[in-house]
């Protein structure tokens, strides 16, 4: 239990500390304390302050990480790279016309970040491998580009007038939605901080398809559960939008180098993002002994994700287990140092396994698809168009048993990422404007989401050991 509310309370205490963080940016915007206007001279204790006001959440990731600890070099040493950069930027921006070097701030800015998390995490575990924290602000930094559009906004407001509720849209309104929910998405990149954190503590090796689940942590609450859930939703709504607008941008725009890494980090930045929630997902369920099944797909639905998510609230916490004697012996996981977790999850991929996969939900997948392709079938032929119905026929073809891969091969989702990234990167290289980058990243989010719902047998746990004293506990 000291597991469970130690993270607990680093949540509460770095979700409290958003709320001041939201207040200061609020503040700053409605006194305009750090703007200037475009044409007046630039004022150097503004741009240091506002800059500073930025690192806030960061420092307050390192804070809350390490609350617990009596070292604390790492948050001190994290902290000065922080500042030595901003203090470098007010330099390096005096020189002429370094204002305009869009890409180098970018980049500077990505850089400053992975050293601060890299030597934060290399002084903590004091070991080389507490350098591969410095993937926690890459993972921000490809997921920020994505922000930005307004056009979530617009949804939102067609959403409640539908009910009846008119929200005004005027560019203050625009400007403090937007800035609540950069505040509320910091909480996601908390998580993932923590996870990384644990996973690199844990693990000998990083797993670099991120299908580990760290079981070490007792089962989290269903309130704490639901903030960090509502929190990764909203900003999955919020940067697909964004992302849309981004990408139309970049793919009319010439062919540069500094274009196809946005697109890398984008990628990479998505891959990671949603892998950290998936695996959340997971874990709620496991340490409620259920495999991802109808409630893991329907809590990443629009709209019935909502009563999906009041279901769990009232279901029970923890419902029967599979019997020993029913587990297959190759489903037991050697990695797992605990005799009676390694019974608990071999339990439950052998009841993922009884239900040859979640093969209901297979088939509804299928038979949606059979549909839609019908329907495109029957369009294509009231134009008598026998090309266009050739095209449907090998597209259905495809899609078919692209679907059937997938659902069989634990490997088809990496090399599918892999095969849409590089589509996308040869589109764009040969300068194609037909390019959709909606339909390309809702494939690559469901890609990364749905492995768990047929390959969950395939996904590795940690369950540590424990004292005697403690499973009789249990």
């Amino acid at each position: 239990m000291e597991n469970q509310l130690t993270f607990t309370k680093k949540l509460s205490g770095f979700s409290l500390s958003m709320i001041a963080f939201l207040l200061i940016i609020f503040l700053n915007d409605y006194f305009s304390i750090t703007y200037y206007g475009y044409d007046a001279d630039p004022v150097l204790w503004k741009d240091i302050l506002g800059a500073f006001i930025w690192k806030i959440p960061f420092i307050l990731i390192f804070v809350w990480l390490s609350k617990n600890d009596t070292n604390k070099m790492p948050v001190y040493a994290g902290v000065a790279v922080l500042a030595a950069f901003v203090f470098l930027k007010i330099v390096i921006q005096l020189l002429p016309d370094m204002n305009d070097w869009h890409f180098f701030w970018y980049w500077y800015r990505v850089i400053g970040l992975a050293l601060s998390f890299g030597l934060y995490g290399f002084l903590k575990f004091k070991d080389a491998k507490g350098w591969y924290m410095f993937l926690v602000p890459l993972v921000y930094s490809g997921m920020s580009l994505m922000y930005g559009s307004y056009e979530y906004l617009e949804t939102w407001s067609e959403g409640f007038r539908f009910i009846g509720v008119d929200i005004p849209r005027t560019h203050e309104i625009n400007n403090w939605l937007s800035l609540i929910i950069v505040a509320i998405t910091y909480i996601p990149f908390f998580y993932i901080s923590y996870t990384f954190m644990r996973s690199i503590k844990n693990n000998k090796r990083f797993n670099i398809r991120l299908t580990r689940v760290d079981m070490k942590e007792s089962p989290l609450s269903t309130p704490w559960f639901s903030l960090i859930f509502w929190t990764f939703r909203i900003y999955i709504f919020v940067i697909l939008f964004g992302a849309y607008s981004y990408l139309d941008y970049v793919m009319e725009d010439d062919f540069s180098v500094g274009n196809v890494v946005r697109i890398l980090m984008i990628a990479f930045g998505l891959f990671v993002f949603i892998s950290m929630y998936r695996n959340l997902l997971v874990k709620y369920m496991a340490d409620r002994s259920r495999f991802p099944a109808w409630q893991f797909l329907g809590l990443n639905i629009p709209i019935i994700n909502f009563f999906t998510w009041i279901f769990l609230l009232s279901s029970p916490e923890t419902p029967g287990q599979v019997a020993e004697s029913s587990i297959d012996d190759d489903l037991l996981d050697e990695s797992i140092d605990e005799p009676k977790g390694e019974l608990n999850m071999a339990g439950l991929k052998q009841s993922f396994l009884d239900s040859n996969k979640n093969q209901s939900i297979k088939v509804l997948i299928v038979v949606l698809v059979v549909i839609n392709l019908l329907v495109s079938f029957i369009a294509a032929s009231g134009y008598g168009n026998s090309e266009m119905l050739v095209v449907v026929v090998v597209s259905a073809a495809i899609s078919i048993g692209i679907i059937v891969w997938y659902f069989n091969s634990p490997s088809a989702a990496f090399i599918l990422l892999f095969i849409i990234l590089g589509l996308s990167l040869i589109v764009y290289f040969l300068g194609s404007r037909e390019f959709t980058p909606k339909t390309t990243l809702l494939a690559m989010v469901n890609i990364v989401l749905y492995y768990a719902l047929f390959h969950f047998d395939k996904m590795e746990f940690y369950v540590p050991k424990q004292k005697a004293d403690q499973l009789d506990d249990e």
